[in-house]
């Protein structure tokens, strides 16, 4: 089972719920946030941030370039209270396993894309221009 630590709390007047855990042996940090965004909808986004010191950086790139980020749940309420942010939080809790797949994932084709591939020619090739 995959152990996070959770807060929830009041910020800006609205409820707030995140969960952290360290990835695997690296400096990366899976972060899993549940808001009310400006727009009344309620989004659970996951997110991996590189620490580095006392400082968490988040690199933004596309496609596999940059850190991994991912949409998990939107939900329009009625009313946005500490139990609907919670039981929204912990559905997507619940596809932790799911995201950490699509984390390492994310990351393994970083790494391969990196890496430089060595060339290898037939010895009995003909070369022409």
């Amino acid at each position: 089972m995959i152990e996070f630590d959770t807060a929830i709390c009041k910020r800006d007047g609205n409820w707030h719920a995140q969960s952290t855990m360290m990835i695997d042996d690296t400096n990366r940090e899976l972060k899993i946030v549940t808001m009310k965004h400006h727009d009344g909808v309620v989004r659970t986004r996951a997110s991996v941030h590189r620490l580095v010191g006392t400082e968490r950086r988040f690199t933004v790139g596309f496609g596999i370039n940059g850190d991994f980020s991912a949409p998990m749940m939107a939900m329009r309420y009625q009313r946005v209270t500490e139990k609907t942010v919670s039981t929204q939080h912990a559905t997507c809790l619940a596809q932790a396993e799911s995201v950490l797949f699509q984390v390492r994932d994310h990351y393994a084709k970083q790494k391969a894309a990196a890496e430089p591939v060595e060339a290898t020619v037939d010895g009995d090739a003909e070369v022409t221009a």
